[in-house]
């Protein structure tokens, strides 16, 4: 009897001290540093799918709006997506508005570049760096208008915001587990105004390079 107790022990030991490596294992493996993050986000990505969002001219608020001033930098110059500006507004207040379109202006396809520190975006609008600490920087975007910008790796996501007047722009790209896909949202916020934030999604896959043909 003596021994048979003794050996239920030895295996519940056993069985316990295997709980918890397999358990320590798995955290182990799940908790992604901001340079693993920022590794998966480098490379080269195509828009694949948009939600909510309607074909130019289409009558809908929100996420049909920003189709409409140029989300997609293809659109730009239709129903208002050219250069903002007009009567009353100085040079200042044009560069700022000019700024926060561009920022809403993604084109089909964009390069991004990540490390830990900073993420570089490359498309039609150009090429533009940030700083992931989390920091406000401002910048002068013409005519001493500043633009306030803050950017931070959170999980597995890049997480960003632009500010300039009362326009608050909130950006999130959040990869996929298996590392090939970006989904896309966009919020703009008028923080002076109590109404709900004009929202869009899209879709981003990554962009695999075809393997050459084999010579025979």
């Amino acid at each position: 009897m003596k021994l048979q107790v003794r050996s239920t022990s030895v295996a519940m030991v056993a069985g316990a001290m295997f709980a918890v490596a397999f358990v320590s294992a798995n955290v182990v493996a799940q908790k992604k540093t901001a340079a693993d993050v920022a590794a998966k986000f480098t490379g080269t990505w195509t828009m694949q799918a948009a939600a909510n969002m309607a074909p130019a001219g289409g009558r809908a608020g929100g996420a049909q709006r920003l189709y409409e001033i140029g989300f997609f930098s293809e659109f730009q110059g239709r129903g208002g997506g050219g250069a903002p500006g007009g009567p009353g507004m100085d040079e200042g207040e044009k560069a700022g508005q000019a700024a926060l379109a561009k920022i809403q202006q993604l084109g089909r396809t964009v390069t991004i570049k990540a490390t830990a520190e900073s993420v570089t975006f490359a498309d039609g609008n150009g090429e533009r760096t940030y700083p992931t600490n989390n920091q406000n920087v401002k910048t002068d975007v013409g005519s001493g208008a500043m633009m306030t910008t803050k950017s931070r790796w959170d999980g597995n996501s890049l997480k960003q915001q632009f500010i300039y007047g009362e326009t608050s722009i909130t950006q999130n790209w959040e990869l996929s587990d298996d590392g090939n896909q970006i989904n896309f949202k966009m919020q703009i916020l008028n923080m002076s105004r109590q109404e709900s934030p004009k929202e869009a999604k899209i879709v981003y896959e990554r962009q695999t390079t075809a393997a050459p043909p084999v010579a025979r």
